[in-house]
C-alpha cells in the first residue's frame, strides 16, 4: 500500500479514537504519526508526485546569480524570495519541503485549536479534504495557510492586520486574493444588510466568473499552463458544499448568527459553494473554492456538538467521514496526483 495513504488513514483512526475518548491535546500516538507523515512528506521523491516537476525547477533556479529576477520569470515574488531565503540557509528542495509541511501542520494546528469544538475530529476531516492536494499544489496551499491565521482579525474587526496577512497570501499566489471579500461580508452587523451584502456578491461572483479564464491570462502569462491544468468546478462540488450548509444551518439552528465563530465559518463555506455554483464548467474556480471551503474541516466537526439525539449524531458522523474518505481515495487511484508517492531517507541540506 502507498505509504503517504497508510499513514493518513492510521492518523484518522487515531484521530477518532481520540474524539470518542474526549482526549482533546492528541495521544502520543497522534503525535508521533504527525511527526511521521510530515517527514515522508518532506522527502518525497519528486518524480513520484504530479507537477512537482515545476516547483524543482523553481527551486533550483533560486540558487542562480540572479536569483530573484530568474524566479520571478516562473512564479509569484513571495514564493520567489522563500525559496531564495531557504536555498541561502543552505537547504536543497527536500529542505523547502520539509519547511513547507512544518509550516501548514502549526496553521492547521493553531486554526483547529482555536476554532474547533472538537479538534480530533476537525484534524480528521482536515486528512479527508485538504492533506492530499496540498502534496503537490504548494503554491495555493502555502497561501491557505497563511490565510488562515487571518480568522481572529476578520471576526474582532482589525482591518489592518487582516489586509496584511491577505497581501503576503497574494505574494505567495495570487489567487488569495479572492480571500479579500469575506472580511467586508462577515463584519455587516445589521442582518438584513448582511444578506443583502451576501446576494449582491453571489451576483458578482456569477458575472465576474463569466471572464475569469482570461482575466487570469491578462494578468499574468505564466498562469496560462495553470488555468489549462486546472480542473473545472463541477456541480457535485457545489452540492457537498450546499449540503454541509443545508445541515450545519438545520443543526445549529440558533447558534449561527450570535455566535461569532460558527457565523464566519458559515459564512466562508457559503461563499465557497457560490464559487463552486458560479464556476461550474470554468477552470481554476474550483482552486479559488478552497480559500473558503477549508472551512469545512472545522465546521463539520462543530456541528456534531449540536446534534442531540446519539442516533442522529452517530449517522451524519458516518455519512461525513464516509462521503470524503471516497474522494480521498480517489486521489490514490490510476493517473491521479499521489498514485505513485513515494519518498526516501536523504539529506535535507543542500551539498557544496
Amino acid at each position: 500500500m502507498n505509504s503517504l495513504l497508510l499513514l493518513n488513514i492510521l492518523f484518522m483512526i487515531v484521530c477518532l479514537v481520540d474524539y470518542q475518548s474526549n482526549y482533546k491535546k492528541g495521544s502520543i500516538l497522534f503525535w508521533v504519526l504527525s511527526l511521521l507523515i510530515i517527514t515522508i512528506r518532506g522527502l518525497l521523491i519528486p518524480d513520484s508526485v504530479f507537477d512537482m516537476d515545476f516547483y524543482t525547477k523553481v527551486f533550483e533556479t533560486s540558487r542562480s546569480n540572479n536569483a530573484l529576477q530568474s524566479v520571478m520569470v516562473r512564479t509569484e515574488p513571495g514564493y520567489a524570495a522563500l525559496n531564495i531565503i531557504v536555498s541561502k540557509l543552505g537547504f536543497n528542495f527536500s529542505g523547502f519541503l520539509v519547511l513547507y509541511n512544518i509550516f501548514l501542520a502549526i496553521s492547521y494546528y493553531v486554526f483547529i485549536r482555536r476554532f474547533s469544538y472538537n479538534a480530533p475530529l476537525a484534524f480528521c476531516f482536515f486528512i479527508l479534504i485538504m492533506s492530499n492536494q496540498s502534496v503537490y499544489v504548494l503554491r495555493q496551499h502555502l497561501a491557505i495557510a497563511v490565510v488562515l491565521f487571518s480568522y481572529p482579525y476578520i471576526i474582532n474587526k482589525k482591518l489592518i492586520y487582516f489586509l496584511l496577512i491577505c497581501a503576503i497570501a497574494t505574494l505567495i499566489h495570487s489567487s488569495a486574493i479572492i480571500w479579500l471579500p469575506i472580511y467586508f461580508i462577515y463584519n455587516v452587523e445589521n442582518e438584513k444588510r448582511f444578506f443583502g451584502v451576501l446576494i449582491g456578491a453571489i451576483l458578482l461572483f456569477f458575472l465576474g466568473f463569466q471572464s475569469i479564464d482570461t482575466v487570469a491570462i491578462d494578468i499574468n502569462e505564466k498562469y496560462m499552463q495553470y488555468i489549462e491544468e486546472s480542473e473545472t468546478s463541477t456541480i457535485s462540488n457545489f452540492l457537498i458544499q450546499f449540503i454541509i450548509l443545508v445541515s450545519s444551518y438545520l443543526f445549529m439552528k440558533g447558534h449561527i448568527m450570535d455566535n461569532k465563530i460558527n457565523k464566519l465559518l458559515f459564512v466562508a463555506v457559503g461563499i465557497g459553494a457560490v464559487i463552486d455554483l458560479a464556476g461550474i464548467n470554468i477552470r481554476l474556480a474550483s482552486r479559488l473554492a478552497h480559500y473558503y471551503t477549508v472551512a469545512d474541516i472545522v465546521l463539520l466537526a462543530n456541528t456534531i456538538k449540536y446534534i442531540k439525539v446519539q442516533p442522529l449524531k452517530a449517522a451524519y458522523l458516518s455519512i461525513s467521514l464516509s462521503l470524503f474518505f471516497i474522494i480521498f481515495l480517489a486521489n490514490y487511484g490510476k493517473g491521479k496526483g499521489l498514485e505513485k508517492f513515494d519518498y526516501n531517507i536523504h539529506s535535507i541540506f543542500a551539498s557544496n
